[in-house]
């Protein structure tokens, strides 16, 4: 992952993922799913670090051993 965080993405850009973030985790709550507060810390994290889809699905891919 990145260390510093990236400025490219603004701030209006890091809220709005963080909004579509926190409606996959209602929606996930609904369906009766699970998230650990250190799996959406990680997710939040890689937001904050302004990494890609294709780089989060990378480090998620990592994180999950596949």
């Amino acid at each position: 992952m990145r260390r510093k965080n990236s400025n490219l993405l603004d701030r209006k850009a890091i809220k709005s993922r963080l909004r579509i973030l926190r409606e996959g985790y209602a929606s996930c709550a609904v369906e009766n799913l699970h998230i650990t507060h250190e799996d959406k810390k990680f997710m939040e994290n890689m937001i904050h670090q302004g990494l890609n889809p294709d780089e989060m699905i990378k480090e998620i891919k990592k994180r999950m051993n596949l």
